[in-house]
């Protein structure tokens, strides 16, 4: 049985999909996984930012999107494409709490 300690423990982890050709399959076993042992947040890469905020809604368990991600050896214009993603997602993301309100 998880007790309230384990859990203060469980938060502190971040689950990670850290292959580069993670698809959509483990993004929702990333996420159903931080769900189930209530992680503090899911980091995903930012092509799948809407998905996972969509499958992380209502509990309380954030997105962490990774730029550069896993060794940050992308050229500048890579990462400024990187970052234009997630600032289409958090876009995204604030009309849907905007909406949900």
């Amino acid at each position: 049985m998880i007790t309230a300690q384990d859990t203060d423990i469980l938060k502190q982890i971040l689950p990670k999909i850290d292959y580069i050709d993670a698809g959509k399959e483990a993004v929702r076993k990333a996420c159903e996984t931080a769900k189930q042992y209530k992680f503090a947040t899911v980091c995903v890469y930012p092509t799948w930012t809407k998905y996972a905020s969509t499958l992380m809604q209502g509990t309380g368990i954030d997105i962490l999107i990774a730029v550069g991600f896993p060794h940050g050896s992308a050229n500048t214009e890579g990462k400024v494409s990187e970052a234009m993603q997630i600032c289409i997602g958090i876009g995204w993301l604030l009309q849907q709490k905007k909406q949900s309100q």
